[in-house]
Order: C-alpha cells, then structure tokens, then sequence
C-alpha cells in the first residue's frame, strides 16, 4: 500500500470520524448513503452511493416514492446549498416493494447536482424524502498541493501563534502530507506532546489526542537543510524503511547531530518566541511516557495553509 493510500485513509478518518448520524426509516426500510471513495480534492467527483434497503425479514411495500436524485440535501456552515445542476446518472427502476434484505440504489455525483460543492470545505450531506431520512455524511473537500507553489503554515496554540515557511521542494511528499491533514484538521485539538527546555518542542503525536488518532506512514525524504534555531522538521516513525508520520519537532537550537538525519519541513518566521515559551513548561521529565510530557495540556488549537507571498524567505538549499 503506498504513502498516498495511507495518506488517503487517515484523512478520511479525521474527517468523518463521529460524524455518522443513524439512520431514521420508515419501518425496517432504510436509506442509506456511502461514499465512493471517501477523499477528496477540490474539482474531484463527489460520487455517492444511495441505497433503499429493506432490513426486515419480510416483504414491504417501498415507502420512497420520490427519485433518489431528488433526495439529497446538502450544508456547509449550517446553511443550505441550492440544487442549480442536472446528474448524468441515471435513476434505477423503483421496485413498488422490496424482499426481505432487498434493495435498489444508484451512485450519484453530487457535483454535478451542487457545482458548489466541488470547491474546498467542509459539506453536510443527507437524503430525506416521504418520511424517510438517511445517515448524514460529512465530506471535507482540500485544496489542491501544486509543487509549483510555496506555502506558509500557522500553528495556532493556546498561547500564540507559530508560523512557518514550507520547504516543499525540498521534501515535496512532507509538506503534501502537512498540508493535507492541516486542512483535513487532523491537527486540531492534538497536544504538544514533549518539552525540552530551550531545546525543542514536539507536537502533532497522534497519541495525544483523546482517543488516540489513527497513526500514519509515508516515505522518508533526505535533507540536506541545516537545523537551527526555529527548524521544523518530522520525527521519523520508523527507521528501516525510513518513514515519517504526522509527528513534528520545533527546535531551539542548531541540532549538527540530526542534520541529514530527519526530513526538513520548514522554517518558523515568526512565533519563535511561542515555541521558548512552550518549552518551558513544566514536564515530567522522565516520569511518564513520553518522557517530558507537560504537566498541563498545551493544545494545538488549528493549522492553517497559506499561499507564501512573493515576498517570502526563500528555501534554504
């Protein structure tokens, strides 16, 4: 399985994990929707997946008289999105009953019904029609990664902003891989996990979250970036194959030991003196696992991505 399908699956997760809603039928029939595929860019295919479902263990007469294509309502920031399109699919034949486990159902893009819905963000997706309401699904559309482009990150904490330049011609699949679970918010809400003093701060451990958040792999990239003061770079996940993870490290000071060592993925420019300050905290020093663990919880509240402005510091080479 390669780093992209991990990638994919992890994404995934953090954008529908509690968010399904059970389903309300008429009886045992029910709606049910899925995606295709569970992952998505901005200007991908939404395809969805619905299903009339008999669940009961006898024959019923099929309450759903409307066309599937005419059930979908969809949200994005608690306000309706019209219908302004017309599907290429085609609707299936409506059965005037169903058998016991019997179903019918279509896969529909959405973007073709909701052209809206096809730009980045995060979308609330159910179908209702003649009493019958399915699950609802939640879909967060990413922007594109154009490896033509240069990208700022903000680390939004508790108490203060870090911002930071992305190498990502120096580690293309790194900054990819940041960029990606940033506007999945994978981050959000994670700890900073370990504390050095005037040494260096570690964030984005999924086992930091409340559950634990599904750990993920993706190829190591080699750096050849020398690590100074205010060097962000990835904490390998693993060493043979080398691997990296959502796993981050800030550091206060030049690290000549673990130059060409980690895989680089930017610089902060400002916020600096956020990361002293968190890494003065008190910790646990060796008493706990990890080692150095704040003694309170200091949150990483939001990652957002930015365009760099033409004006920005430029990759160190």
């Amino acid at each position: 399985m390669g780093w992209f399908t991990q990638l994919r699956r992890v994404v995934v997760m953090v954008a529908l994990a509690g968010m399904a809603v059970p389903a309300v039928s008429a009886g045992a029939v029910k709606v049910h929707l899925e995606l295709s595929r569970q992952f998505y860019y901005e200007q991908d295919a939404l395809d969805v997946r619905v299903s009339v479902h008999n669940r009961g263990r006898t024959k019923l007469d099929n309450p759903v008289k409307t066309a599937l294509v005419e059930g979908f309502h969809v949200r994005r920031d608690d306000e309706a999105i019209k219908r302004t399109g017309k599907t290429k699919s085609g609707e299936p034949s409506r059965p005037d009953a169903l058998a016991p486990d019997g179903f019918y159902g279509a896969v529909i893009n959405l973007v073709e019904l909701y052209p809206e819905i096809a730009r980045p963000g995060t979308y609330e997706i159910n179908w209702s029609a003649d009493g019958v309401s399915s699950n609802l699904i939640v879909v967060t559309i990413l922007p594109r990664f154009d490896l033509t482009k240069e990208y700022r990150g903000t680390i939004e904490t508790d108490y203060g902003a870090i911002v930071l330049d992305l190498y990502s011609k120096q580690a293309p699949i790194a900054v990819k891989s940041f960029i990606d679970l940033a506007n999945a918010g994978y981050y959000n809400g994670l700890a900073f996990s370990e504390v050095r003093s005037d040494n260096f701060i570690l964030g984005g451990d999924p086992r930091s979250a409340d559950p634990p958040r599904q750990p993920f792999e993706f190829p190591a990239e080699q750096s050849t970036v020398p690590l100074v003061a205010g060097t962000v770079f990835l904490r390998p996940a693993r060493a043979a194959p080398p691997a990296n993870g959502s796993t981050f490290m800030i550091t206060l000071r030049p690290q000549p030991a673990w130059s060409g060592q980690v895989t680089v993925l930017g610089q902060v420019i400002d916020g600096l003196d956020i990361v002293q300050k968190i890494s003065r905290f008190p910790s646990s020093m060796r008493n706990s696992q990890p080692n150095f663990k704040p003694l309170s919880d200091v949150l990483i509240k939001k990652v957002t991505i930015q365009e760099k402005p033409s004006d920005g510091i430029p990759e160190r080479k």
